[in-house]
C-alpha cells in the first residue's frame, strides 16, 4: 500500500521494491563525491504512512540516516519514485548498510 502496490494484488512488481545505491552528486563546491543513495516509490493517496531511510553498520542497530532529497518524480499510476541521498559522502563513512522503514502515522 504505502509503496504503491495495488489492493488484492498478491505479486510485486521490481519497480515496487526500494533500491539501494551510490551516486555522484556535487558537494556544493563543485568537488562530484560519490553518496549512498536510496530510490523507492510512494503511494500520493496514502497520507498516513511515514518514511524513514535509516542506516546500520552491523545490520542489528538500525538509526535515521541524514538525508536530503534528490528528486520526487510522478508517476501516471498515483505515485511518486523518490531519491534520497546521505548527507556524508562515502568515503566520509565507515561501512554502513541502507533501509526504507515504513510505518503508519500514530
Amino acid at each position: 500500500y504505502a509503496l504503491g502496490s495495488i489492493q488484492g494484488d498478491a505479486g510485486f512488481s521490481p519497480e515496487s521494491f526500494p533500491k539501494s545505491g551510490t551516486g555522484l552528486f556535487d558537494d556544493g563546491i563543485g568537488n562530484f563525491k560519490e553518496y549512498l543513495t536510496l530510490t523507492h516509490r510512494r503511494n500520493l493517496a496514502a497520507d498516513n504512512i511515514l518514511f524513514e531511510v535509516q542506516v546500520s553498520s552491523d545490520l542489528i542497530s538500525w538509526g535515521p540516516l541524514r538525508t536530503t532529497a534528490v528528486s520526487a518524480t510522478p508517476n501516471e499510476d498515483g505515485t511518486e519514485t523518490v531519491i534520497w541521498r546521505s548527507l556524508t559522502p562515502i568515503e566520509e563513512q565507515e561501512r554502513n548498510f541502507i533501509r526504507l522503514r515504513v510505518a503508519q502515522k500514530p
